[in-house]
């Protein structure tokens, strides 16, 4: 993942790109806050539009205005989505 002057871009697994302005991290299993090494400068630079779904402090998902790119592969990601 890089962050670029319109957002992030994200390269997956297949080689595609996915480009947003705002990203969720659903990564982890049982309700843990687990934030890759990759993702830490990122949300250093960026705290105002990247969020865990697990964090204790998130502010609501409902207020947020998209578009919103999910990151995970889990029921988490799906439910959120």
């Amino acid at each position: 993942m890089t962050k670029t002057n319109l957002g992030f871009q994200i390269c997956l697994k297949d080689g595609k790109q996915v480009h947003t302005k705002k990203l969720v991290l659903a990564i982890g299993i049982g309700e843990q806050l687990n934030i890759p090494n990759w993702a830490f400068p990122l949300i250093k630079e960026n705290r105002e539009n990247i969020y865990h779904i697990f964090e204790k402090d998130i502010r609501s998902l409902e207020n947020l205005k998209g578009p919103i790119t999910i990151i995970g592969g889990g029921i988490t990601s799906a439910h959120l989505a």
